[in-house]
């Protein structure tokens, strides 16, 4: 797009937090815990619904937007260890973060029939956040929304159904 001088919006969201009602959804129903390769490392999480809003508000108003790159988090950067906590304490019932290793992780999601190509992508992914670099907290998402994006405890709430 930049080579081509075509106009643009990047929008750069950080980890989404529905991945964990949808691609980690049954570890928590059946197994109340967190099969999530991240270590000690913090996670930047963000609501898709925000991202969502914020893409809407980009194309509502382009001219402003154009050209701009924009990293997208919610507001706090958060171990697994705490995930389970909130989720825990909202849920009503023990979540656990079991800390599998990489390798563990990737055999077993391949096993439960993750395709090999997306459980490569995944294991990366979980790397990099062990290496550190999914912590970081940027302001655009509030800035754009012109509220505070969605908290990971409202998003817990809010999906509380998918976990039980």
């Amino acid at each position: 797009m930049m080579r081509l001088g075509l106009p643009f919006t990047f929008l750069r969201p950080s980890f989404f937090m529905q991945n964990l009602n949808t691609t980690h959804q049954e570890d928590i129903q059946k197994h109340d815990d967190l099969f999530i390769p991240a270590g000690n490392a913090r996670t930047s999480f963000i609501d898709t619904r925000d991202i969502g809003e914020i893409a809407a508000i980009c194309l509502m108003n382009t001219p402003q937007h154009i050209g701009q790159k924009y990293s997208i988090t919610g507001t706090e950067a958060l171990t697994y260890y705490e995930v389970a906590e909130k989720m825990t304490a909202i849920l009503g019932r023990k979540i656990t973060y079991s800390k599998p290793s990489l390798l563990r992780f990737r055999a077993t999601i391949i096993k439960r029939g993750t395709p090999k190509a997306f459980a490569n992508v995944m294991t990366m992914l979980y790397f990099i956040t062990q290496m550190g670099n999914a912590k970081q907290i940027t302001p655009t998402a509030q800035e754009l929304l012109q509220r505070e994006a969605t908290s990971f405890d409202q998003y817990v709430k809010d999906y509380r159904e998918d976990f039980l």
